[in-house]
């Protein structure tokens, strides 16, 4: 008979153990519930063995100090961590859905869409934790938990360590799960981001086969395997992937941790693009995204450039890639590295997590083991390898000589004209000014607006033409209303303060920060008042996602990853900021704050599936509803709202603090409902 686990039916503190969902390495877990609001969590307890160990609860304690800092919409959150009675734990959101590991082993191979989703996200939560001078070292399929509608989550920080300024570790373990840890992981130096990527990249083969690249009897073989051996080619397995795809799980399982994508979302892009049958761009090296110290979390020091990779020129994807067997590293070079990193592992001692048999516990290497496995890969041989129409009376138009704007090479994917006698029109200048705001030129053409892969309302991706437009360069500042309602036009706010800034709109310390509270119909009315009108939803997207100089469609206004460095989103700041506090995270047009800081208005009446009605040229949205559609996410937002194709919606009444909103202007004509 099967010994009761001792847990349940125990409380700790105001959590009461009910069940339990996993055993690891390091730590049990159990679905419990929080007694005093009746909710379900999932609790992480430390094994009593391990209870004296006073190492051991150091890390305990120092996991959860870390994931607790941790705020992203696809990292597993944790609510809470104590010690109740010398046990320590952790509380955590409960994921009904369970994890990816137990997906494959029901369905084996997984659906492109469920496999470009799942990566995406991870690849999201990855680059935020790196960007806090974070890393995983764990990255598998039973650490990324889905919820009932397929949105993944990063599970446990646990045996993440802290880029230290010294750039040394805490203890001399090597941590990680040998069927899907890095070359470079078994070498007892300062962790990187190139770790997670190369093991998110056999995620990625596990999903798309089924399977393991690698299987070995022992964890040292395995090890072996990845250090030495090439990548097993899917389309010579015999599953019917698109070359590109091969080459992007090539290129994240480099052996040399350089040669791969220089950042988890940049990976995520490449494989998104690769499944699609479009080319992607190869990095010219791995570049760390770690945030500068100002970007990371309390107490943490990060210590990589805080520059962000965002690519080199697009590459052939089948040969821009290091292939099956091909390798830029010497062969030399790398024997003499496994060598160095065994004999490493001999002084160390070799610390790793199983992910299968005797419940994944922790298990070590011996030195026989590792001087065998030494002796292996000294003899390993390596394989061979138009004019402006009149405005109206309240417009003035003032073009400048020297355009200010970001503005990207002509869309590729305008319609070419056909050649008449008629000249050809003034062209439109780069940028305007109405009632002394600057606004950028958005050039007429079509762009792919929507995301298959983003949530039901985001669905289906479609193709919209756009006729020329202009949208102001920033949100609208507090200053820029104030000159309307001096001149009678608009009211004041409804409120002076916001919750965190008082005297936020009378202030002069906050005149260059975004206005907010505003109702639908005041931002329309100002925007009126200025000559314009609130962009349309296809003007919003467009001018934050389009790239006029490839015609991608990108994921954020400056690329596919997110990070603070681009953006004022929750949790870095917590309030508004000025509005060009973050010029890297300008889109391809040059407009500021497309993604963060205050959210923004649009003209379009909200409808779930219009993007299953709309029309392909110029669409206003629907001619009614009950709400009306906010753009961009927020301070006080994160993940998917800050995607460039988020769509939310709010009471056209609605007076919030995280609301805002940016003028347009149709040369052609404002829009109508």
């Amino acid at each position: 008979m099967a010994q009761r686990d001792p847990f349940i039916g125990k409380s700790l503190g105001q959590y009461r153990i009910e069940r339990v969902i996993g055993r690891g390495g390091m730590a049990t877990v159990y679905e419990a519930t929080q007694t005093t609001v009746n909710r379900t969590v999932a609790v992480k307890v430390l094994p009593q063995t391990l209870l004296h160990d006073e190492t051991f609860m150091q890390r305990f304690r120092r996991e959860a100090e870390v994931a607790a800092q941790l705020e992203h919409f696809h990292i597993q959150p944790v609510y809470d961590y104590g010690e109740t009675e010398n046990v320590p734990y952790i509380v955590m959101r409960y994921i009904e859905g369970g994890a990816l590991e137990d997906l494959i082993k029901r369905e084996g191979a997984l659906p492109w869409d469920d496999i470009v989703r799942i990566i995406n996200q991870v690849a999201s939560a990855l680059d935020y934790a790196h960007g806090r001078g974070i890393v995983h070292r764990d990255i598998k399929p039973s650490n990324i938990m889905l919820d009932n509608d397929g949105n993944a989550y990063l599970a446990d920080f646990g045996i993440a360590r802290i880029v230290e300024g010294s750039g040394t570790l805490t203890g001399s373990a090597v941590i990680g799960t040998p069927k899907y840890m890095s070359p470079d992981q078994s070498n007892p130096g300062p962790p990187a981001p190139a770790m997670d990527i190369y093991s998110l990249g056999v995620t990625v083969f596990e999903m798309i086969t089924g399977e393991l690249p690698f299987n070995a009897d022992t964890p040292i073989a395995l090890v072996m395997m990845h250090l030495t051996q090439p990548v097993p080619s899917l389309r010579e397995k015999g599953f019917d992937v698109p070359p590109a795809v091969d080459a992007v799980v090539n290129r994240a399982m480099a052996k040399n941790p350089e040669e791969r994508f220089a950042s988890a979302g940049a990976m995520a892009q490449a494989l998104e693009r690769a499944v699609r049958g479009e080319p992607w761009e190869a990095d010219s090296g791995m570049t760390s995204p770690m945030g500068s110290p100002a970007q990371t979390l309390p107490g943490i020091d990060a210590v990589a450039d805080p520059t962000v990779s965002r690519g080199a020129a697009p590459a052939d994807p089948d040969s821009g890639v290091p292939g099956r067997r091909e390798r830029r590293g010497s062969p030399v070079v790398f024997g003499l590295i496994g060598t160095v990193i065994v004999i490493a592992l001999l002084a160390a001692g070799f610390f790793f997590l199983r992910g299968d048999g005797a419940n994944g516990e922790a298990a070590a290497l011996s030195a026989t083991q590792t001087a065998d496995a030494a002796a292996a890969i000294a003899a390993e041989e390596e394989p061979t390898e138009t004019r402006l129409p009149t405005q109206t009376a309240t417009a003035t138009v003032q073009s400048t000589e020297t355009p200010t704007a970001t503005v990207g090479p002509t869309n590729t994917q305008e319609a070419t004209p056909t050649p008449t006698e008629t000249p050809e029109p003034t062209p439109l200048p780069a940028n305007i000014f109405l009632r002394g705001v600057q606004m950028l030129l958005v050039r007429e053409g079509s762009f792919l607006m929507g995301r298959n892969l983003g949530r039901p309302n985001e669905r289906p991706e479609h193709e919209i033409f756009l006729s020329d437009f202009y949208i102001d360069e920033t949100e609208v500042t507090n200053e820029s209303y104030q000159a309307c309602v001096t001149e009678g036009g608009c009211p004041e706010p409804a409120f002076v303060n916001t919750p965190t800034q008082v005297a936020y709109f009378t202030s002069e310390f906050y005149k260059d920060y975004p206005l907010v509270y505003a109702t639908w119909n005041e931002a329309q009315n100002y925007c009126e008042w200025r000559g314009g009108h609130l962009p349309t939803e296809a003007q919003w997207e467009k001018a934050a996602r389009h790239d006029p100089s490839t015609g991608e469609s990108l994921l954020f206004p400056w690329g596919s990853t997110i990070d603070a460095f681009y953006a004022n989103f929750f949790p870095t700041r917590g309030e508004t900021t000025e509005v060009r506090t973050y010029p890297a995270g300008r889109s391809p047009y040059g407009v500021y704050d497309m993604s963060g800081n205050a959210a923004e208005w649009v003209f379009d009446w909200y409808q779930d599936n219009y993007y299953e009605v709309s029309p392909t040229e110029n669409p206003t949205g629907p001619t009614e509803g009950q709400f009306k559609v906010y753009r961009g996410g927020s301070y006080d937002r994160q993940g998917n709202d800050l995607t460039t194709t988020s769509r939310n919606f709010a009471n056209p009444a609605t007076q919030d603090a995280e609301i805002g909103f940016r003028c347009a202007f149709t040369p052609s004509g404002p829009p109508t409902e």
